[in-house]
């Protein structure tokens, strides 16, 4: 009988290597990654293209033509696409980051002869049809008047302002003129200046026939034309103008509760100790045993939840707190957050809660390797950012080289108390 009183033996975590890939061709040159994971005959083909919300004239759009891509094209309706999807059991949605725009095929194997023509079909013949753009417009700005009223939201607006500075592209926001402002023809713009087959890289990764995929794409995309090399340069390249550290308020009258938004300017995403300050950060706030966690909301109650970030992007990043709290509780909450934060500067951490962030950590960059689906994304990161797997697979080296003596001189380097910008949403 399995006695439950007795836990199960813990063991140390073993990294497990990401797969190899292998790369090929199609005839006119567009790169084909692949990697055969998992054991379900299906696989997942990630058309990724380098666009999204880095790059355009006219804020909004490069999320809005992805979004109305399938909703008609020269030979479906909106409706008659999503039938034809859903009766190969087969689904296609689109993410957008500020460097590139992905369309994801979920498909079983053996049906990619059926299932890549309507890939194809929605990534080069989109029609934008009128009523379908007027519905979908619509329905953003009912649901933009709505979300203007919430704290959060005109906090997370407001704040990477403060970092980056206006008009730079990771403090991009979409607001009602801007949305009022596209037409339709921006659509058809920009679907010409950025879709197209030499701005394209193909990942797939599940169980599935090389030969036949390749085959297959090629059938499909093969034949496309390959135009010049999208080199416009993304606004997440532009100068940062990040604002002077102090208190930013935003007055939101009505309201009980206010949003805090506490951080500063970070590293990119490339910077050699991004895993190390990944673990440091876990630490202060980064999970729901944290220590801003476990001071502001358990000890304190004037939270529901807390979290901070070290958010590291292709060519900046940003370190942030985050909270939703009673008007009344505003100023100790800061205070506390500058109190943990100093804390961890002067103190560092203990081995104890070193080797509890660290598992927690590792276990979570292993379930993140699970599934096709998520070494998918792991080789469009690595696409995307530039960097290899053998890189990411560093992580796990890097989170043991860690010791309890190397969070405060961490945190002494990269958190800096004098610069914090806050920003607090809300009635005064």
């Amino acid at each position: 009988m399995l006695n439950r009183t007795i836990p199960p033996i813990g063991k140390a975590f073993q990294n497990i290597p990401l797969p190899n890939f292998t790369l090929a061709h199609l005839s006119n040159g567009v790169p084909v990654y692949m990697i055969q994971y998992g054991t379900v005959e299906m696989c997942e083909v990630q058309a990724i293209f380098k666009a999204g919300g880095g790059y355009g004239d006219k804020v909004g759009v490069s999320d809005f033509t992805p979004r109305n891509m399938s909703e008609g094209t020269k030979h479906f309706t909106s409706l008659a696409f999503s039938q034809a999807l859903d009766n190969y059991g087969a689904f296609l949605e689109y993410e957008e980051g500020n460097e590139f725009v992905s369309f994801n095929l979920t498909t079983l194997s053996h049906l990619l002869g059926k299932t890549l023509p309507l890939m194809q079909e929605c990534l080069v013949n989109p029609i934008f049809p009128e009523t379908e753009w007027e519905k979908l417009k619509s329905r953003t700005l009912q649901k933009l008047q709505v979300s203007q009223k919430q704290t959060s939201y005109i906090a997370s607006c407001t704040f990477p302002k403060h970092i980056f500075g206006e008009g730079h592209g990771y403090a991009t926001t979409t607001d009602i003129p801007e949305i009022q402002a596209i037409e339709r023809n921006d659509l058809f713009a920009y679907h010409q200046k950025y879709f197209h087959a030499g701005n394209l890289t193909f990942a797939v990764t599940g169980r599935f026939d090389e030969i036949d995929l390749i085959r297959t794409l090629d059938a499909q995309f093969g034949s496309l034309p390959i135009l010049a090399k999208n080199e416009e340069i993304s606004s997440t390249t532009l100068p940062i103008h990040t604002s002077a550290g102090g208190r930013y308020h935003v007055e939101v009258e009505g309201g009980v509760q206010s949003s805090i938004r506490v951080g500063h300017l970070g590293f990119s995403r490339l910077h050699p100790d991004y895993d190390k300050m990944e673990l440091v950060n876990t630490i202060l706030g980064g999970y729901f045993g944290s220590r801003l966690m476990k001071n502001i909301r358990e000890d304190k109650g004037y939270t529901y939840g807390i979290y901070s970030g070290w958010g590291s992007y292709l060519n900046a990043g940003v370190f942030s707190v985050q909270c939703d709290v009673g008007n009344e509780y505003i100023e100790d909450t800061i205070f506390q957050i500058k109190k943990e934060i100093n804390l961890l500067i002067t103190n560092g951490g203990t081995a104890q809660e070193l080797d509890l962030v660290r598992n927690y950590k590792l276990g979570q960059s292993i379930n993140q390797r699970e599934t096709p689906t998520q070494i998918n994304k792991t080789l469009r990161f690595s696409l995307v950012y530039g960097i290899s797997f053998a890189e990411l697979d560093q992580k796990y080296q890097n989170f043991n080289l860690l010791k309890p003596e190397d969070i405060s001189a961490l945190a002494a380097q990269y958190i800096q108390p004098e610069k914090l910008i806050e920003v607090v949403c809300g009635s005064k």
